[in-house]
């Protein structure tokens, strides 16, 4: 799919998640145009989801696979031109 990714701050460099992993993130998707569709931010409440198992879209399970605990980056999916998203793992 390759997704595209800019990180925003690194992380602690150490801890990726791994399949069948919770993986807990804050997240704010808007499309090309830069209009916020959702955030948890604005809900102050993370999303969590098994990493491997299908439970969101492909571009997350590829772009949050190569992040660490604490990196901040924004994704952009090719495939889905209205997905933007700057995300936040979490352990």
């Amino acid at each position: 799919m390759g997704v595209q990714a800019e990180t925003i701050s690194p992380g602690e460099g150490s801890t990726f998640p791994k399949r069948g992993q919770i993986c807990v993130v804050h997240y704010t998707g808007m499309p090309e145009d830069g209009k916020k569709l959702d955030s948890s931010w604005d809900r102050n409440k993370p999303f969590k989801f098994v990493l491997g198992k299908q439970e969101v879209i492909r571009g997350w399970e590829e772009g949050v696979a190569q992040m660490s605990v604490g990196q901040r980056a924004n994704f952009a999916l090719p495939l889905s031109p209205c997905m933007c998203v700057d995300l936040n793992y979490m352990p």
